[in-house]
């Protein structure tokens, strides 16, 4: 079952898709925050980075003294489960680009931010693959020998 989950060969039905890839790495990535709060506390605001050359302006109104701050959700136990969930979740994206007849090379979508990550949602959580064989593999939801229950 493992070796299955990072597996980056062959095609996975969106059901299957969602079953074992998307419902257990989202309800673990908040069991790992649960983890984090319980044992360092709540999620805190904190300072972001400043800017790395501030400007004339700010300085001259005086605006260099203001802080901008950011919610910090990465605790130890978050920033973990990210590292060891990231190839199987890759892998899934894969198997469902493959599934739609695309290269897993699509995955690189996710360098583009907001956009690429609404295109990656649609295309791989709401929409079915192709129908038939493809390149990547034969059709999860086709049944292997005709007469039994897709595998």
């Amino acid at each position: 079952m493992l070796l299955r989950w990072i597996s980056f060969r062959g095609r996975i039905s969106l059901g299957r898709y969602w079953l074992q890839y998307i419902i257990p790495l989202f309800l673990l990535s908040w069991l790992a925050l649960g983890i984090d709060v319980a044992l360092f506390g709540w999620p805190v605001w904190v300072p972001s980075l400043p800017q790395a050359i501030p400007s004339a302006q700010a300085q001259t109104l005086h605006y260099s003294e203001t802080r901008h701050y950011a919610l910090n959700l990465s605790g130890p136990v978050s920033t973990a489960w990210f590292w060891l969930s990231f190839i199987p979740g890759l892998a899934g994206m894969t198997k469902r680009w493959h599934d739609r007849g695309r290269s897993g090379w699509w995955c690189l979508l996710l360098l583009l931010p907001v956009i690429g990550w609404l295109w990656i949602f649609f295309s791989l959580c709401c929409r079915d693959g192709v129908r038939g064989a493809n390149r990547f593999g034969p059709d999860p939801l086709e049944p292997a020998v005709p007469g039994t229950a897709p595998a």
